[in-house]
């Protein structure tokens, strides 16, 4: 059997280019030789073919369009691949780095300094912190240049011989203490927030004990953004129960969300988004709002767009986070004026499922089901949110017998299912239990004396009051209370 291309490393390097990136690298590969026309050809017939689900592409079929009517060489073929592969990585690294690097200027003023060379490292000194101090953006990455630039201002103060308290020491000092402190707050909000979403333990005494570091040190870096930032994400999941740090942290953003570069802001807003659902997700509803707040912030500052993209799950979380919040108008309109704004491969399924998620939440059923009908998606979590709807489809219209095969169907797919988080999965199914003793409630209430009724709803309450989490906790809630008062 002929070997599938589409899972060569060069097929996952184009698949993982970004739509921009796919651009820059098609116009730059445009030259006039003949040589890169095949390169050129080879990255656009590989682009195309893996843009579907589960591609093949056979050897043969390649060659023969990139190289016409000649004899099939497989050791031809490796070669362009092998060409363009490495031609992709040093375009990268041009995208990446930027048409001017800070990091080429900080080599080049080393290499001043290695020759003694006094004047031209003091120029291209002047250059880099002018170029800093320019930048808007105020990260790790940019303290690590300062850092960088200290270092050298350093060396070529030493360079001529000089000896005393040179300034450049002092503040490389402080700039060392600033980086670590920097990347030590990302790798233990990191740590956390991962251990959190698999749902394993960990001793947290270091990350405590790094606490009193930083509550020793707070005046002293009280000025830098990336740790204002970072270290209010870190005490909010350190001290998750302790609402105050979740303020704490909103106030940090509004002040200093601008000093970092999109992806990075991405980044740091999706701690405070897992925090509310989090706390959605164990009953507390007035994190609703407070979720839907941070979204339309996103989408007000156009930061949710990636190279003028909203991915399908932000689009779907919106919708979810709006409906649930009762903002019916606003939802309606959102999901009409977004879907533009979503992938061409996943904007069908997308509108129809969301559009499906306000019918059932407006009560219209029949449309809701029509629409989840047409849905096909590849992604899980889609998947599930899909079963979740027609689940409360069949609740809402007491389609009992229905239901209980559906989520019998339902628990299966989750136990086998690998995609999906433990802790995940395990709310999923929880939710599962309460919906099952729910509907059976529901189904044979009126043949129940009003105790014992009360004495099952009690149950299924205390239930859903533990601290177990449970998708959809809010609904549960919802349909107890609707019991309670038919």
């Amino acid at each position: 059997m002929s070997q599938n291309l589409a899972n060569s490393k060069l097929a996952k390097i184009i698949r993982s280019l970004t739509p921009q990136e796919s651009k820059t690298l098609d116009m730059k590969l445009q030259t006039a030789s003949t040589e890169n026309q095949r390169h050129l050809n080879l990255f656009r017939y590989i682009k195309e073919k893996t843009s579907i689900p589960d591609p093949h592409i056979t050897k043969e079929e390649v060659f023969s369009y990139i190289f016409v009517s000649e004899p099939f060489s497989s050791q031809r073929l490796r070669d362009v691949m092998s060409q363009l592969s490495k031609q992709i990585r040093a375009l990268l690294v041009v995208i990446i780095l930027g048409e001017h690097s800070i990091d080429e200027d900080l080599a080049l003023m080393s290499y001043y300094i290695e020759r003694a060379l006094p004047s031209e490292v003091q120029k291209i000194h002047k250059k880099i912190s002018r170029l800093l101090d320019l930048m808007k953006r105020k990260d790790l990455q940019w303290y690590e240049w300062q850092l960088r630039l200290s270092e050298l201002a350093d060396k070529a103060f030493l360079s001529q011989g000089k000896r005393g308290l040179d300034e450049n020491l002092k503040r490389k000092a402080f700039l060392i203490d600033v980086c670590y402190l920097g990347k030590r707050l990302k790798s233990s909000c990191e740590l956390i927030n991962r251990m959190d979403i698999v749902g394993e333990a960990y001793d947290l005494t270091t990350e405590h004990l790094f606490q009193e570091i930083l509550n020793a040190n707070v005046e002293q870096f009280s000025e830098i953004p990336t740790i204002r930032v970072y270290k209010a994400i870190f005490l909010m999941l350190l001290h998750s129960e302790d609402v105050q740090y979740f303020i704490t942290l909103q106030k940090t953003l509004s002040e200093d969300i601008h000093y970092f570069l999109d992806k990075e802001a991405r980044s740091i807003y999706k701690y405070a988004q897992n925090y509310c659902i989090k706390k959605i997700n164990q009953g507390h509803k007035a994190f609703t709002p407070l979720l839907m707040e941070i979204y339309k912030q996103l989408l007000s500052s156009r930061l949710i767009l990636i190279d003028g993209r909203l991915s399908p799950n932000d689009y779907k979380n919106i919708v979810t986070v709006g409906l649930r919040n009762e903002e019916h108008e606003w939802v309606e309109k959102f999901i009409h004026q977004y879907k533009t704004y979503l992938p061409d491969t996943d904007q069908a399924n997308s509108f129809n499922y969301n559009l499906a998620s306000f019918y059932y939440e407006t009560q219209r059923y029949d449309q809701a089901l029509d629409l989840l009908n047409t849905v096909d998606f590849v992604d899980v979590y889609y998947q599930v949110s899909t079963r979740f709807i027609i689940a409360k489809t069949y609740y809402e219209t007491a389609e009992f017998y229905s239901l209980e095969y559906f989520i019998i169907a339902f628990r299966l797919f989750l136990s086998r299912n690998k995609e999906i988080s433990k802790t995940n999965k395990k709310a999923n199914l929880n939710f599962l239990i309460l919906l099952s003793r729910l509907a059976k409630l529901k189904e044979k209430k009126d043949f129940m004396s009003s105790d014992k009724l009360g004495s099952k709803l009690a149950k299924l309450q205390t239930l859903l009051d533990s601290d177990r989490s449970i998708s959809n906790k809010h609904w549960i809630s919802k349909q107890l209370v609707l019991i309670r008062q038919e």
